[in-house]
């Protein structure tokens, strides 16, 4: 049997954001590569759509000389169809468990792609600011994406028992929420308000400050529930996002996650928000690690995916935190 062809991920020398490695980082990588848990290929950093597989037996070599670390790709099969549905889905030759994007202990915690600004001066203003208007105590870190020209980022994570989240707790079935009042349901709405209030004006500073200036602001939400539940949205219009946080919207997602927990056993599920303001179900990755999700959504992978192998600079991403990056205090 032929070796598998192994990609290089990451080598010593200064990337494109001018940053430089050590070997030390090199093994770190190898090491995330090769846990137990695997790292998810994606179509350049896109998590609106599903990834197309998985990197697995990483390895330190020398290329001209210099510390790289390759790992081959396991990539998922063909699309098939789901009976008695209109989704597909697409198999691995054996049982996955993916790395989860990253833990949380806080209530709510925001993370910005370092290389999105311009200045250390314009990061520091707008955590500032974001820190004073919050409606509780947030935490902030950073992330990068290795890429040329990476969209503009700002991921919000949240604790599912967030008052805020009723809505999807509700349909959910959640016992949290089984006997709740009255009252209470009536503050957690009052809470909503306030926390899509927020959400407007961190977008809004976000896509101000924020660089490239010609491509849309992506905004994640990463709610840690079980199953994991993420909502991707790619609009400049703070309006427009605050479409997605209307009680209807969030019954909906907490609906849908619902229904599908009968027909799947899921670890993870993703919405991506329309351009009528609602959200609407992108994938889910069941516990195994297969892959599920409607015909439109795997077109547009593969659509991307040629179009990247077909470019002279081969620009698949890997889907985890490798690499931890120190705030700019």
């Amino acid at each position: 049997m032929n070796a598998p062809q192994k990609h290089i991920l990451r080598s010593a020398v200064p990337d494109l954001q001018g940053e430089h490695v050590t070997l030390e980082n090199l093994q770190d990588i190898q090491a995330a590569v090769n846990a137990e848990k695997k790292m998810r290929m994606l179509v350049n950093h896109r998590r609106d759509l599903p990834p197309l597989g998985f990197w697995d037996e990483a390895e330190i070599t020398k290329e001209n000389n210099i510390d790289t670390v390759k790992a081959a790709f396991v990539r998922y099969g063909s699309p098939e169809p789901v009976d008695g549905t209109d989704l597909f889905i697409r198999h691995l030759d054996k049982p996955v468990i993916y790395t989860r994007k990253k833990t949380l202990t806080e209530l709510t915690m925001i993370s910005w792609d370092r290389s999105n600004f311009s200045s250390k001066s314009d990061y520091l203003m707008m955590k500032r600011q974001m820190a004073a208007a919050a409606p509780h105590e947030i935490s902030f870190e950073l992330h990068t994406r290795k890429s040329a020209l990476t969209s503009p980022e700002v991921v919000i994570s949240m604790l599912i028992a967030q008052p805020y989240l009723y809505g999807i707790l509700k349909k959910l079935g959640e016992k949290t929420v089984d006997n709740i009042s009255d009252d209470t349901y009536k503050a957690a709405k009052k809470q909503l308000k306030l926390f899509v209030a927020w959400v407007k004006k961190l977008h809004k500073q976000t896509r101000q400050r924020s660089v490239p200036k010609n491509k849309k602001l992506v905004t994640v939400f990463e709610i840690m529930s079980d199953p994991y539940i993420e909502l991707v949205a790619r609009t400049d219009d703070p309006d427009h996002l605050a479409k997605g946080f209307s009680t209807t919207n969030l019954e909906y997602i907490g609906e849908t996650v619902s229904n599908l927990s009968k027909m799947f056993k899921i670890a993870e599920c993703c919405f991506s928000l329309n351009d009528k303001g609602r959200w609407k179900l992108g994938y889910l990755l069941t516990e195994d690690g297969y892959v599920i999700g409607s015909k439109p959504v795997f077109n547009e992978q593969e659509k991307l995916a040629k179009r990247i192998l077909s470019s002279p600079t081969s620009g698949f991403s890997v889907g985890g935190y490798s690499v931890k990056y120190n705030d700019l205090e």
